[in-house]
């Protein structure tokens, strides 16, 4: 007949191991991996216009500010992913500024030798909500270890855009209003964790408590 066996230790590994989810929930090195990841898949995930994840593209813009961005994107360093505007006979010429930075124009041409930069219209009407690039860059990530917490803010203030003499236009705001703004409004709402987010940090939470765990077992051995 076999006899019952007694297993002793149980609620000292149970409380251990409480111990140790309580350490990571305020693990920094944790809540880094996940605000790291969050900036990081949201910014790529409007950029691409919905192709890296459907739940962030975003609306379209007014065919007024579709025909301000043309011209503005004549005398604006614009970003590498800026979806730029359908045009005709629309073609690219590279220039340094005035102040020594590289930078890029359209140029318009309608007819034999003749550039026109007024008499077009823009049909392009798609927008990743990147222009110059300025307030996706900006969106940074804090913890709060005691709270385990990530907060997502973005930093400095948007430069306003020049027009065709080079003047600064518009009013100086601060990227964190310009995305408190947009994310006020279902359109351009882009602030939240889509269920593939939430999939890939859950991924990430779970290796590095793995690789948490793993360093605890050996610190514990330390003192048996």
């Amino acid at each position: 007949m076999i006899k019952s066996a007694e297993i002793k230790g149980v609620d000292k590994v149970s409380k251990d191991f409480q111990r140790f989810l309580k350490a990571c929930q305020n693990n920094p090195v944790i809540l880094n991996a996940v605000g790291d990841r969050t900036v990081k898949y949201i910014r790529g995930s409007v950029r691409s216009a919905g192709r890296m994840d459907s739940d962030y593209k975003v609306g379209e813009v007014s065919p007024m500010w579709s025909n301000i961005r043309s011209h503005l994107a004549e005398h604006n360093t614009t970003h590498r992913t800026y979806l730029g505007d359908r045009i005709k006979d629309q073609t690219i010429e590279s220039f340094t500024r005035k102040d020594g930075r590289d930078s890029h124009r359209y140029v318009y041409k309608y007819g034999r030798n003749k550039t026109n930069s007024v008499e077009r219209q823009s049909t392009n009407k798609k927008s990743n909500l990147t222009f110059t690039g300025q307030l996706l860059d900006s969106m940074k990530f804090k913890i709060d270890s005691s709270l385990s917490r990530v907060k997502i803010y973005f930093e400095g203030m948007h430069t306003r855009y020049r027009n065709a003499s080079g003047t600064e236009i518009g009013e100086s705001r601060s990227n964190q209003d310009i995305a408190n703004e947009l994310n006020s409004n279902s359109k351009f709402h882009f602030l939240f964790v889509s269920g593939n987010l939430k999939n890939l940090l859950q991924s990430a939470v779970k290796a590095e408590m793995r690789r948490q765990l793993s360093n605890y077992k050996k610190f514990q051995r330390l003192f048996k």
